[in-house]
Formats: structure tokens, C-alpha cells, sequence
């Protein structure tokens, strides 16, 4: 049983050996083979990380570019919304304007109709600071003929 013993024991020893010399011999192998294999992934990790620096950079160009854009376009509504603003009080001014054209031309049609009293009441209505030049001159000419008549505007 010892001499059994023993060839299981040596055996053992020269199956762990030889083991130990086939994970040797396979570590070296895979060293000779890695640092090109490590070059090549290393390269092509570095062209990977050089294609998403370059997206990188076009996208922060772009996002840029439209900042700029977004930039110009709110000013250009800011501006579209100040005319928008002065076309609106200048459509205001001539409503007015005309509305007191209206009642002044009404004035001056009741005026030579006969009905003082239906002209001096419509002239109340006429916003003299509307009224155009040639506007107010008629507004004064047909207050002037009222009074005369004895109808007075304050």
C-alpha cells in the first residue's frame, strides 16, 4: 500500500507540474500576443474616442449656431412686435381722426340743412385734436358760425 501510495503521491505531483508548466507556457504565449493585440485595440479605441471628439465638437458648434439663431430670431419678434405696437396706435389715431372727420362732415351738413341746434350738438361730439388741418379750420369756421347764433362750445 506505501508503493501505492507513493505513485499516487508522485503522480499528483507530476500531474500539478505539468499543469503548472501548461498555465506558464500559455500566460507567456498570451504575453507575446497581447502587447499587438493591445496596440491594435489601443489604436482603435483611440480612433473611437477621436470620432466622438469630433462629434463632440460639431455638435457644440451646432448647438452654437442655433443659440445664434434662436439669438436673432428674438430680436426680430421683439422688433415685429414694436412696429406691431406703433401700427396699432397709428391705426387708433386715424379711427379717431376719422370718426371726428365723420361727425364734423355730419356738423357741417346739419349746418347748412338749417339745424343749428342737431349741428352744435353733433360738433360736440368732434375731438378737435384729431382733426387734420384743414379739419380744425372747418371745426373753427362752424363754431364761429354757432356762436354767432348764439350757440357756444366751452
Amino acid at each position: 500500500m506505501k508503493d501505492k501510495s507513493k505513485f499516487i503521491w508522485l503522480y499528483s505531483v507530476i500531474m500539478f507540474t505539468a499543469a503548472i508548466l501548461l498555465i506558464l507556457i500559455s500566460s507567456l504565449s498570451q504575453s507575446r500576443l497581447s502587447p499587438s493585440e493591445a496596440m491594435a485595440k489601443e489604436s482603435e479605441q483611440q480612433a473611437f474616442n477621436q470620432t466622438i471628439q469630433n462629434r463632440v465638437t460639431d455638435l457644440v458648434s451646432e448647438n452654437e449656431k442655433l443659440r445664434n439663431e434662436i439669438k436673432n430670431f428674438s430680436q426680430k419678434i421683439e422688433q415685429l412686435e414694436q412696429n406691431s405696437e406703433s401700427i396699432k396706435n397709428e391705426i387708433k389715431e386715424k379711427n379717431l381722426a376719422n370718426e371726428a372727420n365723420e361727425y364734423l362732415i355730419q356738423a357741417e351738413m346739419l349746418f347748412n340743412l338749417g339745424k343749428s341746434k342737431e349741428s352744435f350738438e353733433m360738433l360736440k361730439n368732434v375731438n378737435s385734436f384729431a382733426l387734420s388741418e384743414n379739419g380744425k379750420q372747418l371745426y373753427d369756421w362752424l363754431r364761429e358760425k354757432l356762436a354767432a347764433k348764439g350757440l357756444k362750445l366751452e
